[in-house]
């Protein structure tokens, strides 16, 4: 199953008010500036994203508010990201129903589970959603860890298109990208200091908290060396990266 998975996504911060009310108007501003800076894609509600903080029905509104705003200029991700499977598939639920291009799938949190555990959870999410799924595995956060050869076993459910790496673990990134290789599967950088490493190495992008802030500069390069890479990040020299599919490039 194949999203274009790729480039720059920035994670995006969801504006609340002080009783924890959805601001509409900061949120469709923000998700236009990062329009505007030419992202590649949008992550709604991630872990930056307030996700223990909002009920069902803001979680719906910041989806719905998110994808009006891009008006199918670029893809945009959902966070579906709870402790328990059935609260994760009621969210991947809400994601389809409004229209979300995929879901990112945290690790279960405060919970102590196995491998066997973790690909039951991961399988039980995909066969409930018509929706790709992106992997996400943080561990410094949740304590909980993907293998990387339950990852490429994961790789194999037709749904599953790729994973969020942000174990800050690069050996981890490194060997991922080894055993899913000649897969239709990506992976994406969560970590912004190892964004460079890991274009270097095979990674399809970055979902970057920093493009938030910088989103124009995160997706821009004047290096003739980066010339060939259609989109570019401005990191730094990328000799190393390899041309990828032209990607969008909204007004």
């Amino acid at each position: 199953m194949h999203v274009g998975l790729k480039g720059i996504l920035p994670a995006m911060v969801t504006p609340l008010t002080a009783d924890g009310k959805v601001m509409e108007k900061e949120l469709r501003n923000f998700v236009e500036f990062l329009v505007r800076g030419s992202v590649h894609g949008i992550f709604a509600v991630g872990t930056t994203g307030e996700i223990y903080g909002i009920t069902d029905e803001e979680y719906r509104k910041v989806l719905e508010i998110s994808l009006g705003q891009t008006a199918g200029l670029l893809p945009v991700y959902a966070g579906a990201n709870a402790i328990s499977t059935h609260h994760v598939i009621r969210l991947a639920k809400i994601a389809a129903a409004v229209g979300m291009n995929a879901v990112s799938v945290l690790t279960p949190f405060f919970l102590s589970v196995n491998q066997r555990e973790l690909f039951g959870h991961f399988k039980a999410i995909a066969e409930a959603t018509p929706l790709p799924i992106i992997l996400y595995d943080n561990k410094p956060k949740t304590q909980i860890f993907i293998y990387p050869e339950t990852v490429a076993n994961l790789a194999d459910i037709p749904n599953i298109v790729g994973m969020k790496d942000s174990t800050g673990d690069f050996t981890n990134m490194e060997e991922c990208l080894r055993l899913t290789k000649g897969k239709d599967f990506a992976m994406m950088q969560g970590r912004d200091t190892l964004i460079h490493a890991g274009l270097c190495y095979g990674a399809k992008g970055a979902v970057a908290a920093c493009a938030m802030s910088y989103a124009s500069i995160s997706t821009t390069n004047s290096s003739p060396a980066a010339s060939s890479v259609p989109w570019k990040i401005n990191i730094g020299w990328l000799p190393c990266a390899s041309p990828l599919p032209s990607g969008r490039s909204p007004p």
